[in-house]
């Protein structure tokens, strides 16, 4: 459970930061099928799909390989279809936070890669 406090205050810490940048929390930890997207936001009329990477050093950002693009497309994908939003605008940014020897350091990458179109998907 500890790796799970540590995911629910990186998805908290970076909820209430992009808060701060005038985004609306819509989710937390969303459930698609097996899949999850640690944070679903609203950015004007935008769904933002986010992945949020903890790291001791950076390099989070790195860790949302293809294959971790792929799942997380899917899941937006399906969650937009069963929602009736697939007319909305949508895309995926990644926060990565990196601990310091004094506090943390937040990198916001918006509209971090494009859906990725899997075998069954698309």
């Amino acid at each position: 459970m500890i790796g799970n406090k540590k995911g629910n205050i990186g998805e908290e810490t970076a909820a209430k930061y992009l808060m701060s940048k005038g985004y609306t929390h819509l989710q937390s930890n969303l459930k698609v099928g097996h899949d999850e997207i640690d944070l679903l936001m609203q950015d004007g009329r935008t769904y933002v799909f986010v992945e949020v990477k903890l790291r001791a050093a950076g390099g989070g950002a790195a860790a949302v390989d293809k294959r971790k693009q792929a799942r997380i497309s899917k899941a937006a994908i399906t969650f937009l279809y069963e929602n009736g939003l697939l007319e909305q605008p949508a895309r995926f940014d990644v926060v990565e936070i990196a601990f310091k020897d004094v506090g943390m350091d937040i990198t916001h990458y918006e509209n971090a890669f494009p859906v990725i179109r899997g075998r069954f998907f698309f």
